[in-house]
């Protein structure tokens, strides 16, 4: 199989819950196949890389999607039991949060950047707030990892637009992570640290 332009092929397993395992990186997904009320909590889906033809990705590397992309089945390939094979255009049309890299982490693709939410102390002039009462920026935050070739480099200060971010949860052997996925479109400044 051979995919057309600006389109790479992928296989995952069609009856992917909320554990799915390849070789000993082994994923969970709380509630993966329920949509949920807040669009921008996504409950990601993983793919295996079949044909990569110049998206960024290397045969075998892990895919990450929002899981609708998955269910659209007018892209399958083939199907053989429960696996799937299917075209996904990396033009821009489809969000692509990025890969999983070998400790689990999401490595950003496709000008995405993984980011953390800035944690800001209510201001007092008289008492110290301990951390519990520290409350979390929406719209600001860190770059923890930027895609290749980005001019926005890790450990910069950024805003992005208000409800413009994904927080994707998942479980790495055991370990729950959440991480902030921004858009380059979608931020909008930075600031100086």
């Amino acid at each position: 199989m051979k995919p057309l332009k600006n389109r790479f092929i992928v296989k995952f397993d069609s009856e992917q819950k909320e554990y799915f395992q390849y070789g000993t990186l082994k994923l969970y997904s709380p509630q993966r196949g329920l949509r949920n009320e807040d669009a921008k909590v996504a409950y990601p889906t993983v793919a295996e890389v079949v044909e990569p033809n110049g998206s960024g990705f290397n045969v075998g590397d892990l895919a990450v999607f929002p899981h609708t992309i998955l269910d659209n089945k007018s892209k399958y390939i083939k199907k053989e039991g429960s696996i799937v094979y299917m075209t996904i255009p990396f033009d821009g049309s489809e969000p692509i949060f990025g890969k999983i890299g070998s400790k689990g982490e999401i490595i950003p693709m496709f000008n995405n950047y993984v980011c953390k939410r800035m944690e800001e102390a209510k201001q007092s002039n008289i008492i110290i707030t301990p951390d519990s009462y520290k409350k979390n920026n929406p719209y600001k935050g860190i770059v923890l990892a930027s895609p290749p070739n980005s001019d926005i480099l890790e450990g910069t200060t950024v805003i992005w637009y208000k409800h413009s971010d994904y927080k994707l949860h998942y479980n790495v052997n055991g370990e729950e992570r959440e991480t902030i996925v921004v858009k380059r479109e979608d931020i909008v400044a930075t600031c100086k640290n």
